[in-house]
C-alpha cells in the first residue's frame, strides 16, 4: 500500500523565516513571514514530502524514493544523503545536529548528522508519520488502524488499541498523555492517557479522504487540514 502524500510540507525557524516543499523537488524559502518566496537550487526531481531545520543553517529534507537532503547554510546549497532503503519517506524531525529520525514504512534514526541510518521501530505493518514527544517517547501511526508507542527510545514497542482499520497518516501530542491521530475518511481520534483507547470525534466515514495535521512538532495549537 502507498503512503499518504503530505502535499508539500513547511518548517519554519523564527517568526520571519521559513522554508516549503513539495513536487518535484521543489524548495522554497521566505525571510518576510510568507510575503514572498524564493525558490532555492533543486538538486532532486523527487516530490519531497517533509522538511526540518534545526536552525536557519542547517535543515533536511525527504521524499520519495528514499530522498534525504542537508543543508547547512541556509538552503544556498544542498547535498544528498545516502540512505539505502528507496521506501518514500514522509517525515524528518531532528533532536540536534546529530539526532535525527525519518519515518517511511518504519521508523529510522541516526546519530551522527544523517551519515548512518538504523531501524528503531518494531512492526510488520507500515508506518506513516511519527510524533516525538521526546527523545524517549515516540508515537508512529500508519496501516491498517497501527497506532505504536517506545517510552525507551525504541528499544520496545507497545502496539496500541486506535479501535480503526483505516490508515492512519499524522498525529500530534501536546503532552506525553494528550494527542491526537488522524487518518483517511475523516478519522481523528485523541487520547488522554497517553495512548489508551482513544475517542473518535469523527465518524469513520466522513467524505473527507485526506487529512494532514500540523505543525510537527508542535507547541500549542494544531492545525487539521482537509481534501476530499
Amino acid at each position: 500500500m502507498n503512503g499518504p502524500k503530505n502535499r508539500g510540507a513547511y518548517n519554519f525557524t523564527d517568526n520571519n523565516t521559513g522554508f516549503a516543499v513539495g513536487y518535484y523537488g521543489i524548495i522554497l524559502k521566505t525571510i518576510n513571514s510568507g510575503s514572498h518566496w524564493d525558490t532555492l537550487r533543486r538538486i532532486t526531481h523527487k516530490e519531497l514530502q517533509s522538511v526540518y531545520f534545526l536552525n536557519s543553517n542547517i535543515g533536511y529534507a525527504v521524499g520519495d524514493y528514499g530522498t534525504i537532503i542537508k543543508t547547512i547554510n541556509g538552503g544556498t546549497d544542498w547535498t544528498k544523503i545516502s540512505f539505502t532503503n528507496t521506501t518514500d519517506i514522509n517525515l524528518v524531525h531532528f533532536l540536534d545536529v546529530n539526532k535525527g529520525f525519518v519515518v517511511g514504512g518504519e521508523i529510522y534514526k541516526t546519530a551522527d548528522g544523517g551519515s548512518t541510518w538504523t531501524t528503531i521501530s518494531a512492526t510488520n505493518n507500515q508506518l506513516f508519520s511519527a510524533y516525538f514527544v521526546s527523545e524517549n517517547i515516540i508515537y508512529g501511526v500508519g496501516y491498517p488502524g497501527l497506532i505504536i508507542k517506545t517510552s525507551d527510545g525504541g528499544a520496545t514497542w507497545t502496539t496500541l488499541n486506535s479501535g480503526t482499520a483505516t490508515v492512519l497518516n499524522s498525529s500530534c501530542f501536546l503532552d506525553e498523555n494528550t494527542g491526537y491521530v488522524i487518518g483517511r475518511t475523516g478519522t481523528i481520534l485523541k487520547t488522554t492517557d497517553g495512548g489508551g483507547f482513544p475517542v473518535g470525534l469523527t465518524p469513520d466515514n466522513s467524505a473527507y479522504n485526506f487529512l494532514k495535521i500540523y505543525p510537527n512538532p508542535s507547541s500549542n495549537t494544531i492545525n487539521i487540514e482537509t481534501s476530499k
